[in-house]
């Protein structure tokens, strides 16, 4: 961890400062170029959520439509086991 903090500091992204929990250590504190640095960093697209966000098949959607659907018949006493597949 100090390491990549030493290399945030040399890239001026990060300065130390007094840490108020412990007189001994030291914390890092952004720099104004690191703030912007992150909100850049947080205005990328995530690849994860960009997946999730991708529209899922019709065979998808229908199959989870119909479970539901036959779940809640067959605890009413309405359907069959049929119904729930």
């Amino acid at each position: 961890m100090q390491r990549i903090v030493t290399e945030l500091h040399r890239e001026g992204l990060v300065t130390f400062g007094p840490d108020p929990h412990d007189r001994r250590a030291q914390q890092g504190v952004l720099t104004e170029k690191g703030e912007q640095s992150h909100a850049a960093a947080m205005r990328l697209p995530d690849p994860a959520v960009s997946a999730l966000a991708a529209a899922p098949a019709i065979d998808g959607i229908r199959t989870a439509a119909r479970v539901p659907t036959g779940l809640r018949a067959r605890l009413e006493g309405t359907g069959n086991a049929a119904e729930a597949t």
